[in-house]
């Protein structure tokens, strides 16, 4: 859009995503172009698949905790809608967008937009809950199971579901109160999630703080038994923490940029064409990463895709 700001009249939403009269200066060069569409489609691919077998592999496991397990399927399930319907209505949105085909373009960029932000809200806020789940695995202990139940989970679930929806409609209304609320929530979710990974690296050193300080009180005849325990869990401990560590980085490095781009556009007035067409497809890359970590970092998970793809070798 050009010279927009709040403080003006708004142009509709798609207005402000398609037509001349308000849409931001097109891209400078066709490379540019080509690379953010060929990113969406591979990753499009990628998610679809990957997100697939993650719901198989899901049904496969049976000793997983049901609530946990729910909170994955949803994940996944946003998730595969990204792959299967965002990425592919943002490609044909931006090509019709340099084209100028704005009959086209003013339906794929409503797809595209409403979808992205409704599904990529309850990605991020399901990872949130997720990062939560951990922490109460890690904290409660034996209680977990009590405490956490599939009854609360799909209560929560549920209600993440409907927010998302609510605030992704608002966009129609108001979209200051939109732009307000989103930003908010995103930082918020960030805040949160970073919280519970501070928390879960607290708690594992300190555990392994206090087995270090109890192995100093084995007798002397279990010495070399406690040396190889003792170096046992701290490399557990040392995976356990990088693993937090990458997948939150990970998280912020999906979410906050597009974050900052909305916040800028809405500083500067007008549209960034090329930075929000980046920091979207970075969002929707989560979508395919997701998969990718689970199955690297959790071992059910892990074990039931490796027996998806046996079975699939030897049919073929």
């Amino acid at each position: 859009m050009t010279n927009f700001t709040w403080k003006e009249k708004s142009p509709s939403l798609a207005q402000s995503l398609c037509f001349p009269a308000t849409r931001a200066t097109p891209y400078e060069t066709l490379h540019v172009l080509i690379i953010i569409l060929v990113f969406n489609i591979f990753f499009s691919l990628t998610a679809t698949f990957g997100n697939i077998v993650i719901f198989l592999a899901l049904n496969k496991e049976s000793s997983f905790h049901p609530p946990s397990k729910l909170l994955f399927r949803c994940l996944a399930a946003t998730d595969l809608c990204v792959g299967v319907v965002t990425q592919p209505m943002f490609v044909i949105y931006q090509i019709s967008l340099v084209a100028e085909r704005f009959h086209i373009c003013t339906a794929a960029a409503m797809v595209s937009y409403v979808t992205g932000t409704f599904l990529c809200n309850v990605s991020l806020a399901t990872l949130t809950v997720i990062s939560v789940d951990r922490l109460l695995a890690l904290q409660l202990k034996m209680r977990y199971r009590q405490a956490v139940t599939i009854r609360r989970v799909r209560a929560v679930v549920a209600a993440l579901w409907l927010l998302s929806f609510a605030v992704s409609m608002l966009v129609f209304k108001n979209r200051l109160v939109y732009f307000s609320l989103s930003c908010s929530l995103t930082l918020l979710s960030l805040v949160a999630s970073t919280c519970c990974y501070l928390k879960m690296y607290c708690t594992l050193r300190r555990q392994r703080t206090q087995r270090v300080h109890d192995s100093q009180y084995q007798l002397a005849g279990q010495q070399i038994e406690t040396a190889s325990i003792g170096l046992q869990s701290g490399t557990g401990y040392m995976k356990t923490v990088s693993s937090v560590l990458v997948f939150h980085l990970v998280l912020i490095l999906c979410f906050l940029p597009y974050t900052m781009v909305r916040i800028m556009v809405a500083i500067a007035g007008r549209r960034l064409l090329v930075a929000e067409a980046v920091s979207s497809s970075v969002v929707y890359l989560n979508s395919t990463l997701n998969p990718l970590f689970y199955c690297w970092k959790i071992k059910e998970i892990r074990h039931e895709v490796k027996q998806i793809f046996q079975r699939f070798c030897s049919q073929h």
